[in-house]
């Protein structure tokens, strides 16, 4: 007898043999049994799930001698035909190769036509997504009233692509893919059927690269028992199909723990020089990680059900698992599939890898999202509280629209500022003075400060400590301006213009009418009372008044002397260009 593949060998022949689809076979083993048999069934779900194999079980069901049954004899010559394809009154038809309206006419003229033996003519259509829209309406009719004696099956990898008025005209089956388990057993039966022995990483290998598909690690098992020559090894699944085997994986991700750039990158090269698929490493990655996330964050005991692992690599997951936060694992995740979309557009797949590697393996340690919300509501909380503070003292103080230096002025949050080393009280008059060059100053040296302390003023001062008042909102201009190397420019320059050594420290202040309606150009440059006030939102709406026309002419002086430039009437100057 001819060599058969393990696929057919090992081909289920009843439906107790279908592994993994009890909620089909049930179901028509006791649509036979009461005889509430259907006209037109379509089988769908992933690719080698029992949906052919069903349907052939199920013909030898309805036509076997004993038949209709839910238990074919598989001895009768119906039987037999139908295992062996040769059948006449089962009809296989391949959607793929059989698409055109023309194949489909042909069937319905055949379908008129009694069995020739059995008690039904079966049709099994194949892919049949596959078939035209021409063809899949040609078959509506059929579909709809055939014969007493047809029964046509339609299988689908992708239903989705089946017409609504066919599916509606059918019962619908979905196969699922086959649990691990089932599959491990299985293969099982079938090695100690061909004398193979195989070890228990090897198998879980096997049944991972199948992807819940019954045919493919039956195809598996048999390529990779070929190779070994009976004695299967979790090296020799990884030679054969050219997978990256487990234990990079592991080492890899030791890399990211250990933030060892360079030893990520060794295992790089090695598996590019062996020839790996440097997309399929990424897709082996990916699913590592997630392995990890369930082990991070599922209860210990049922850790085993959701990942499909031996007990010494779910060992192995668990531990490396506590060396990460939850926060971790989804950057790195979504790091990795960001790599797999660049590596599908790009042809620089080494690049992109290492690339990646690298930043994985100098990431920073990432704060739990909670707890940035803490530290927000935090921050949020100390803010009003100060902001209010500065509010109603500002009430007190405000006379023309400056706001004058009390004893009684409460100081930002942090350490005391008698504390700070300074010499003497603070000069303010001076300070005031050279406000404008301290700008002035500023625009040579950095840029970036002098636009941000436009927008802040003198608030007043206690001891030798300056407090600088920056609008509430504005809470960009004031990280910023507290950023070390800003504090300290600006310190510097303020001592050598005032004469004293001076500490400043930046608050809030709400602003009034008066801050943003006074914009004051003086000699000596832009004074404490320059502070550019922003239209509000309805002012957008209508037309300026003398008052905002005075305002907007300050605020264009004031950005024409920060940046230097000038106004150039634009008649003029397209007199000139001609």
């Amino acid at each position: 007898m001819s060599y058969r593949v393990y696929a057919r060998k090992f081909r289920p022949q009843n439906f107790d043999e279908v592994v993994g689809q009890p909620h089909i076979t049930t179901t028509l083993k006791n649509a036979i049994l009461m005889d509430k048999l259907a006209h037109a069934y379509l089988f769908a779900g992933p690719r080698g799930t029992g949906k052919t194999s069903t349907a052939r079980i199920f013909a030898m069901a309805l036509n076997c001698k004993n038949g209709p049954t839910s238990e074919p004899c598989n001895k009768c010559p119906s039987c037999n035909e139908i295992k062996n394809g040769m059948n006449l009154d089962l009809i296989e038809i391949d959607g793929a190769s059989n698409r055109r309206i023309e194949d489909i006419r042909n069937l319905r003229e055949n379908v008129k036509f009694q069995p020739t033996s059995g008690k039904f003519k079966i049709y099994i259509i194949d892919e049949a997504h596959m078939l035209t829209d021409e063809a899949f309406n040609a078959l509506l009719k059929t579909l709809e009233e055939p014969p007493p004696h047809v029964k046509i099956i339609l299988a689908t990898t992708l239903p989705h692509k089946v017409p609504a008025t066919i599916i509606s005209r059918c019962q619908r089956f979905d196969f699922r893919k086959i649990p691990v388990k089932e599959i491990i057993t299985k293969l099982k039966s079938i090695a100690a059927r061909e004398h193979l022995n195989i070890n228990e990483d090897a198998l879980f290998e096997i049944v991972k690269i199948s992807e819940g598909s019954m045919r493919d690690a039956e195809s598996v098992l048999e390529q990779v028992g070929i190779f070994s020559d009976g004695k299967i090894k979790f090296e020799d699944v990884t030679a054969v199909l050219g997978i990256v085997p487990q234990d990079i994986i592991f080492n890899i991700t030791e890399s990211f723990i250990d933030k060892d750039s360079k030893k990520a990158l060794s295992f790089i090269s090695n598996l590019i020089n062996e020839g790996k698929d440097v997309s399929q490493f990424v897709t082996a990655l990916v699913a590592h990680f997630r392995n990890i996330l369930i082990a991070r964050i599922v209860n210990k005991d049922s850790i085993s059900s959701l990942i499909e692992a031996s007990k010494e690599q779910l060992d192995l997951i668990v531990k490396q698992s506590l060396s990460f936060s939850a926060q971790d694992i989804f950057y790195i995740i979504n790091v990795l599939l960001h790599t797999q979309e660049l590596i599908r557009r790009h042809q620089y797949d080494r690049i992109i890898l290492e690339v990646t590697m690298v930043k994985l393996t100098q990431r920073e340690n990432l704060v739990a999202l909670d707890e940035l919300l803490d530290r927000l509501s935090s921050l949020t909380s100390e803010k009003t509280q100060a902001a209010s503070e500065v509010k109603n003292n500002n009430e007190k103080k405000a006379v023309s629209g400056q706001v004058k230096n009390e004893e009684n002025l409460s100081p930002p949050k942090g350490p005391s500022l008698k504390e700070k080393d300074g010499k003497g009280p603070i000069n303010l008059e001076a300070i005031k003075s050279c406000w404008g060059e301290l700008i002035e100053i500023l625009k040579d040296e950095k840029m970036s400060v002098a636009t941000l302390m436009l927008d802040a003023k003198i608030i007043g001062s206690e001891d030798s400590f300056l407090i600088i008042g920056v609008p509430d909102g504005l809470t960009f201009h004031k990280e910023s301006l507290e950023r070390a190397e800003n504090k300290k420019l600006i310190e510097e320059i303020l001592s050598r213009l005032a004469g004293q050594s001076l500490k400043i420290t930046f608050t809030t202040y709400i602003r009034d009418a008066a801050d943003t309606a006074v914009i004051e150009e003086t000699e000596e440059g832009v004074s404490e009372d320059t502070e550019v006030g922003l239209p509000q939102k309805e002012e957008f709406m209508e037309e300026p008044s003398k008052e905002e026309g005075s305002r907007d002419d300050s605020i264009l002086k004031l950005t024409l002397k920060l940046f230097g430039g000038k106004v150039v009437e634009k008649d003029k100057e397209m007199e000139k260009g001609r």
